[in-house]
């Protein structure tokens, strides 16, 4: 029987896939914060007096910088499902809204550490 045996300087490629559910307060702040980046200079219908009203069909900056539309965002934002970590992190940074810090993230990543060893070492 052979064995092999891997030097001990060698690190070997472990990624760790992160997700996050957001509760309802997350989604609410979130929602609040891209009405309020959408409308910043972006006004969504132009009136012409009378009742009719010309619904802008462009890409806003808040649409770019989060690289989805809103029905997308909206979408998202409903879903009970999780989330990937880089999506979260990438609202977080653009919308303004503290979802998780790095202290409780790297907590986390603690957790499922010494789970690890407790289930399997």
């Amino acid at each position: 029987m052979t064995t092999a045996t891997l030097k001990k300087s060698t690190i070997p490629a472990i990624q760790f896939a992160s997700r996050m559910k957001l509760n309802d307060e997350q989604r609410e702040a979130l929602r609040r914060s891209f009405n309020a980046k959408l409308n910043e200079g972006n006004p969504d219908t132009v009136g012409r007096g009378g009742s009719i009203r010309v619904q802008t069909a462009h890409s806003t900056t808040i649409e770019a910088e989060i690289g989805m539309d809103k029905i997308t965002f909206s979408s998202l934002i409903a879903s009970r499902e999780s989330h990937s970590m880089p999506i979260i992190l990438r609202l977080q940074r653009v919308l303004g809204v503290e979802l998780i810090n790095e202290k409780e993230l790297q907590a986390s990543f603690d957790s499922y550490l010494a789970h690890l060893q407790r289930e399997y070492w």
